[in-house]
């Protein structure tokens, strides 16, 4: 694990990766310039995010949709650092299954019937979006916090700064002011090859702190002597 790179170094090769095929698209007499690609979706819980071409899978934002994976302000994450995050964009990377089995039956019947992957492209949910706070997480699934861990900050100012605790409380501005300073004295650090926080948006990111009902929780659920799968998922449901 301990070479195992963080959430925010795989998105920032991913930029880096998206920036080098951007140089070769737009180099002077490339005989084959590659497409531009954007970062599309992340999951943070795997560490991966997707890349998607920009001119296949994606179109513009009609005007009140919202961008950066739509939703309201507060849904949002601060993405502007990234030169592929595209937030007057939508994107169209999910497969419209109910489509794709239909056109398959379709060719199936009829050989002289052909699709291709533009004929069943489906929006990408704003929760999967690059740039939307869910980060990746869906939000019909029971999440499940190992050790009853829960983030220790869950609302971050423009510049990466906490603003709510991790009950969602707004932290006071002596408590603010000690985390911006603590920000402002971050510097790389680390010889070695030890890691180095680059993106200072992002240092208050990721801590957690347990919390002690959910632990409960958690120890309950995981009782080697509950084999029961039913009675797993009624004291799961008792918890909704």
């Amino acid at each position: 694990m301990s070479n195992s790179p963080w959430h925010h170094e795989v998105v920032e090769f991913a930029d880096k990766l998206c920036n080098a095929l951007r140089t070769l698209t737009e180099k002077s007499g490339n005989p084959d310039p590659p497409p531009l690609y954007g970062i599309s979706c992340e999951h943070k819980h795997s560490c991966s995010v997707l890349l998607a071409r920009v001119d296949q899978f994606s179109v513009d934002m009609e005007e009140g949709e919202g961008g950066g994976g739509g939703g309201e302000e507060e849904e949002k994450k601060e993405c502007g650092k990234y030169d592929n995050y595209y937030p007057n964009k939508k994107w169209r990377t999910w497969i419209d299954y109910e489509k794709f089995n239909e056109l398959s039956e379709k060719h199936r019947r009829d050989e002289k019937v052909k699709f291709g992957v533009m004929d069943y492209l489906a929006d990408t949910p704003k929760w999967a979006t690059f740039g939307n706070n869910a980060e990746g997480f869906d939000p019909t699934d029971k999440r499940f916090r190992k050790k009853g861990k829960i983030a220790m900050y869950t609302k971050y100012d423009e510049e990466g700064v906490p603003t709510h605790d991790s009950a969602g409380r707004e932290l006071e501005a002596a408590a603010r002011k000690g985390l911006e300073e603590e920000m402002r004295a971050e510097v790389e650090n680390g010889k070695g090859g030890e890691r180095k926080v680059k993106d200072l948006k992002l240092m208050f990111r990721g801590l957690v702190v347990v919390d002690k009902e959910e632990r409960k929780k958690n120890d309950l659920m995981n009782d080697v002597g509950m084999i029961d799968e039913k009675k797993k998922m009624k004291l799961a449901r008792s918890w909704e």
